[in-house]
């Protein structure tokens, strides 16, 4: 190929003497003059005269300047070709410079310049030097004779509508380098090994511009325009490509980032009306960022909108005090709380002045004052926070602040992603939030810098937390599934003395174009983009500018390679640096913004947390027969809750529960690890010990912690917590294994902590009990736990007020059917037996008897109550109302529990073997219920949106909130009409036993109000029997393969009947006797107990109970059954028969009957009895001292001594045998007892206020 070379004169430059401080035509031709001096420049082509070279489709053009020509290459088949000399093949150092117009749509890869045979990056290598675009990154390679290819590339797009004067510099041995607008962009240095691999670099191939001459076929053309074109034989120096470039570069320059400086608009204000009463939201809003405040919801950011693309970075729902940003919480203030606000306004920024002044409790006199600032120039806000002690006495708090976030949806699937980062002394921790994993809490205790963030994988956004290490002292990342993600962190705690103030701040930024935060300031943010976690390489680092500034300079080390970027600062405006990283290497960085503000950090130490990975359950294949073929019924027991000075509680509590009908108990365990356990072979009562070990995420910030695994997570949570002697609890839990059924672990854990729930079953499994499971009681989050548990056991509270959900006990059969259709484990319901806790009324008989039914029914194979025997409500307990309080007052509903559990707890452990049959509308090819139908609905009350009104007694919010009266508002209120149930009255739920031809049916009344009648009417082709297994005899009228039975039930009330063939159904009536005996007996005993030690001569009692036993062991059930009621009344008989034993009973039986009848007037009247505007700042728990007349506290004090002296009266008799020597005590006691009671209800009614029933 014959070509002509354009021959320049050269002569030697020393550009840094030259005067022209701006690169213009004229100044540029008088360099060109000093050019033809220089002896190294070996070609220059500065396209002026284009008949000098070989031109293929590119055409001349408008260079720098509009009297300069260039030459522009179209990006499809335009190219150069500057022939071939062997001047343009090099023994030793060289250098190429070049000016080129790069267009932001010019192809993302594609070749300047290439002297060589082929792509250097084919298989064939041959030596050669070539620049090239790759993805919009200016890159060169280079291959010396006999050596291997070096290459090295530009860290960002360069594609930016704009002049670049570019630069590659080789120094054989030490370096190769590339320069942009005479930046050192790019750097590989070279190491001794490569060194002796590295001839010259010579070949006899044309030199190409604007394509790469691969294999004799011309391709990957350049989009743009190039001006001039130099090759040296030497290496430049930084200063010699600084001078180049300030001659020769156009006036009018937009640098290398494509950022150009925009006015930032002054920060606005404005304030709208919210929704609801008196709710102001405050707006503060610059060119990038806008905020939206709720002051009247504890101050919280409900929106935080990136301006330059529109994206919501917040999740905010008013209610749940776990939504928006900056929420600062301090125990028991700065929830809901509303704040009171003014506005100040200036040039350049805009301030929200928050404040709020805690009026009572226990931080009664902190006045908190909230400053949110918004600068014109910044993509963050600013909060300054204060608390300063106004009261007499120091105060005692700790601080945290949340940010509620939800970033990463998947538009396409909707899945989340989202990465939570934070700087540890470790190195930088990445924690993940999976689509397909379960959400939970990370706990962050040593915190390295200032900052932590979250960010999205589908979006590329981020949120980033700027804060005073110093003060912070630990932080949590919480990763929730498709409900929201959160970062927060906890300051030290905080001691204040009178007038003392404490104050920090802090800034919340909003990110673009990222993937993983990896450093962070209030200027700048840098991450990792494209990011692949598996094998641990990312392309590049992303640079974020928070604030408005100036030129900067990121210079990155990365192995062998350094590279700079130059860029200004303006938020909206991410910056992509090329940089591919293997995590084995250390990445440094150096980002220089102004000669004094500077931030180095090295990236060395990447740990990607999995935490939230659901671990393996090793209960999954175990079967636990104790929980399979048993039918717990029963009830929490509180060992703090009871009379006064009890020495025997606990067995009082047994047998009150025992007594119930009652086989199960659930009670804590202590450092006295045998106290439960020890009397549960006298009452025959099974036990699920209550160990927590996964605390509710609400309930404190430990509850968020990581929980351990195996020995160590018991250790931690029994041995630490709970002080409890691991080695002890295991032998005592082998003495009791046939009375334990399993162990409560965990009070509603949320979807959260389904990982840590399973470390906990884990753990008990190995290391303490392979007999029995463990598991939590779940709540609405229940179904997450669906497959996880060995017991699916949940609670549901549906009767409350009207303006929170209405009573809707309906609700409990949907619950169990989902739940029986979600899991093959037992399914257990804990039923509701209190009233309070804000917004929960005590169920009433009907309500009560249609939830224990609906549990039974459809498919429930367990029944627990929470609530029972709760502390009295005048004693500031927190349920005021109760089924059975710890004095053993009772309400209606209780009465209904008792009567079914004597009904049902015989049968119980038969249904434990039956599967739900679907019986839908009522309608089966074998039963049929005519009945009427009824109709069931609620107006509720939706108050969440009004605010409370000042004028509103203090009194009247606690009373509310804790459920002794009804709501009572002012102003609008929505209506929202609920359909609880629209069906037939009468309806059945089948069971069918497992391996039987029969099945059971229970049929209920689904009507709360009024009784109701039918029929049940069964087709009979097969001659079966049906059974009322309650009065345990046949039923219905047969007649012409038909059965029919006339129903009558009470409202909510139910029954079960069996139906099936005749010898199945006789051994099932013989087995539900045989249950009958075992409980009848175990009463009686206790009895005959209490008789024996008060030296009762019963010898003929037990001659029939020894009797009723060899019948029993015949298998003769429903015989010893009557024999053991002989027994029964001949002891009743002897015992009324018995002066002083016989008294003894019926004097306690009047005190207690005394003592609750009291204990009811105070319930009911409390308003009457309590200065309840100060009783919520005692602790609860404690003996009331704050009654509203002195009377009353005189007649209360001396209530509760009475109570005290019952119980050691009570405990005389029945445990230590000595009624004979209480008598007169008793009978003292009595009359007393019956005096208390008539002044507390005359009190009451001087009073002047009538009771108020709830």
């Amino acid at each position: 190929m014959k070509t002509k070379l354009i021959k320049f004169l050269v002569n030697l430059v020393f550009l840094c003497s030259v005067s022209i401080m701006a690169g213009d035509y004229k100044s540029w031709q008088i360099l060109q003059e000093q050019f033809k001096e220089n002896p190294d420049i070996v070609l220059h082509i500065d396209l002026e005269n284009a008949n000098d070279i070989k031109i293929d489709g590119a055409l001349p053009c408008t260079g720098r300047w509009t009297e300069k020509k260039g030459m522009n290459f179209d990006g499809k088949a335009s190219y150069i070709n500057c022939g071939n000399t062997g001047k343009l093949n090099f023994d030793n150092n060289f250098s190429v410079e070049l000016w080129v117009y790069i267009p932001k749509n010019a192809p993302g890869n594609s070749f300047l310049l290439s002297k060589a045979p082929c792509n250097i990056w084919n298989k064939k290598w041959a030596p050669g030097y070539q620049l090239f675009l790759r993805q919009g990154h200016l890159g060169a390679v280079l291959l010396c004779t006999g050596g291997r290819p070096i290459s090295i590339n530009m860290p960002y797009d360069i594609r930016d509508d704009s002049w670049h004067h570019l630069a590659l510099v080789f120094e054989r041995g030490k370096a190769l380098k590339l320069y942009d607008n005479s930046v050192l962009a790019a750097e590989l240095n070279i190491t001794e090994d490569w060194k002796n691999f590295w001839g010259p670099v010579k070949n006899n191939n044309d030199l190409i511009l604007g394509a790469d001459y691969n294999d004799g076929t011309l391709k990957s053309f350049f989009k743009g325009t190039i001006d001039e074109l130099i090759l040296y034989k030497s290496a430049l120096t930084p200063s010699d490509i600084e001078g180049h470039y300030k001659e020769g570069k156009p006036l009018e320059k937009a640098d290398s980032t494509g950022i150009n400086r925009q006015t930032c608009n002054p920060p606005t204000v404005n304030i709208i009306a919210a929704d609801g009463i008196d709710k102001k939201d405050i707006i503060l809003e610059n060119s990038f960022i806008k905020l939206v405040i709720a002051p009247y919801c504890g101050g919280r950011v409900k929106s935080f909108c990136d301006k330059t693309n529109g994206k919501e970075l917040t999740q905010w729902t008013e209610h749940d005090i776990f939504s928006g940003l900056a929420f600062e919480t301090v125990p028991e203030i700065l929830k809901l709380l509303p704040y009171t606000f003014t506005i100040e306004k200036n040039n350049d920024s805009v301030n929200a002045v928050l404040s709020y002044s805690v009026p009572n409790g226990n931080f009664k006199g902190l006045e908190i004052n909230k400053v949110i600032s918004l600068n014109s120039t910044d993509s963050f806000f600013k909060v300054n926070l204060s608390i300063k002690n106004n009261s007499s006495e120091p105060r005692y708090f700790s601080v945290a602040v949340k940010q509620c976030i939800r970033l990463g949806q998947n538009e396409n699937t909707g899945n989340w992603h989202d990465y939570f980062t934070w700087p540890t002394s470790g190195g930088l921790e990445i924690s993940m939030d999976e689509y397909n994993s379960v959400s939970g809490y990370k706990k962050i205790q040593d915190i390295r810098e200032g900052w932590a963030a979250i960010s999205s994988s589908p979006s590329g956004e981020a949120v980033v937390g700027l804060f005073d290490k110093t003060q912070v002292e630990k932080g949590y990342s919480w990763f929730s599934g498709k409900r929201r993600n959160d970062i927060e962190w906890h300051y030290k705690p905080v001691e204040l003395a009178k007038t003392e103030s404490w104050q920090t701040s802090y800034r919340i930024g909003a990110v673009n174009y990222t993937n993983i935060v990896i450093n962070a300031s209030d200027k700048v943010v840098t991450g990792l983009f494209l990011l692949n976690l598996k094998e641990k390489t990312s392309s590049d680092l992303t640079i974020t500018p928070l604030s408005v500034f100036d030129t900067a300079y990121l210079k990155v080390q990365n192995g062998m390679t350094r590279s700079t970027m130059k860029f200004k600062g303006f938020p909206g405006k991410s910056i992509r640096f090329n940089c591919i990283w293997n995590w084995e290497k250390s990445l440094k960085a150096d980002l220089q913004l102004t000669e004094n503000c500077r931030q180095d950090f090295t990236l060395n130490n990447i740990t990607i947390n999995r935490k939230n990975i659901i671990p393996e359950n090793e209960l999954k294949q175990k079967n636990f027969p104790m929980t399979e073929n048993f039918f717990p019924f029963g009830g929490y027991i509180v060992q703090w809750f009871g009379f006064p000075n009890e020495k025997h509680r606990i067995e009082r509590i047994y047998n009150e529960y025992k007594s119930s009908y009652f086989n199960t108990v659930t009670a804590d365990i202590d450092t006295n690890v045998a106290s439960v356990f020890e009397k549960l072979s006298v009452y025959k009562l099974r036990i699920i010990p209550r160990l927590e070990m996964v605390r509710s995420d609400g309930r404190d910030h430990e509850a968020r912690e990581e929980l351990l695994q195996g020995k160590t997570l018991l250790e931690k949570n029994i041995s630490k917590r709970r002080k409890i002697n691991l080695a002890k609890l295991k032998k005592t839990i082998e003495q009791y294994n046939d009375y334990i059924l399993g162990y409560d672990i965990s009070d509603e854990p949320g979807s959260s902590q389904l990982a840590n729930v399973i470390n906990a079953q884990n753990a008990f499994y190995s290391h303490l009990d392979k007999n029995h499971p463990a598991f939590p009681v779940l709540s609405g989050h229940a179904i997450a736990y669906a497959g996880y548990v060995p017991v699916f056991y949940r609670d549901r509270y549906p009767i409350t007020v009207n303006y929170y959900q209405g009573s809707n006990p309906w609700v409990i059969a949907k619950d169990v059917k989902l739940s029986v259709e979600k899991t093959q484990a037992p399914v257990w319901f804990m039923l509701q037996g209190f009233s309070g806790a804000s917004h929960y009324l005590l169920p009433n008989e009907a309500e009560m008897r249609l939830m224990l039914y609906s549990v039974i029914a459809n498919g429930g194979k367990g029944i627990m109550f929470h609530g029972l025997r709760a502390g009295l409500p005048w004693l500031r307990y927190i349920y005021p109302g109760t089924l059975i309080d710890s004095w053993g007052m009772q309400s209606p509903a209780w009465h209904c529990v008792v009567e079914t559990a004597k009904n049902f707890t015989p049968i119980g452990h038969l249904l434990t073997q039956t599967s739900v049959v679907t019986f839908p509308g009522q309608k089966n090819q074998n039963f049929s219920i005519q009945s009427s139908a009824i109709h069931y609905g609620e107006t509720i009350f939706d108050v969440s949106h009004l605010t409370s009104n000042k004028a509103k007694s203090k009194n009247l919010q606690w009373l509310q909130s804790h459920g002794f009266i009804s709501y009572k508002t002012q102003g609008s209120l929505r209506k929202k009409e609920e359909v609880f149930y629209d069906g037939d009255a009468l309806t059945a739920g089948v069971l069918k036993k497992i391996d039987s031809k029969g099945v059971f049916l229970v049929i209920q009344n689904q009507d709360i109000q009024k009784n109701q009648t039918g029929t049940l009417e069964i087709n009979n082709q097969q001659k079966f029997k049906l059974w009322d297994l309650y009065s345990l005899s046949e039923a219905g009228k047969y007649n012409n393969n038909k059965i029919k039975l006339q129903l009558n039930l009470l409202p909510g009330d139910g029954r079960i009947f069996y139906w099936g063939p005749a010898g199945e159904t006789n051994e099932l009536i013989n087995n539900i006797y045989a249950n009958i005996y075992d409980v009848e007996l175990t009463l009686l005993n206790i009895k005959t107990t209490q008789a024996k030690i008060n030296n009762i001569d019963i010898k003929q009692v037990l001659e029939l109970i020894e009797t009723s036993a060899q019948v029993r062991k015949n298998n003769i059930n429903h015989k010893a059954c009557g024999i053991l009621k002989e027994a029964e009344k001949l002891l009743s008989k002897v015992i009324s028969s018995t002066e002083y034993f016989n008294g003894a009973i019926q004097g306690l039986e009047k005190i207690h009957e005394n003592i609750c009848e009291a204990d009811s007037l105070l319930t009911k009247n409390v308003t009457t009895v309590l200065d309840v505007e100060n009783m919520i700042v005692k602790k609860w728990g404690t003996n009331l001292e704050n009654a509203l007349k002195p009377e009353f506290q005189t007649v209360i004090d001396e209530l509760i001594k009475l109570a005290s002296e019952y119980a050691t009266l009570s405990e005389a008799v029945y445990y230590e045998g000595k009624a004979k020597d209480v008598l007169a005590d008793i009978k003292v006691l009595s009359e007393k007892s019956e005096k208390i009671k008539n002044i507390i209800a005359e009190l009451i009614r001087n009073s002047h206020t009538s009771p108020i029933v709830h």
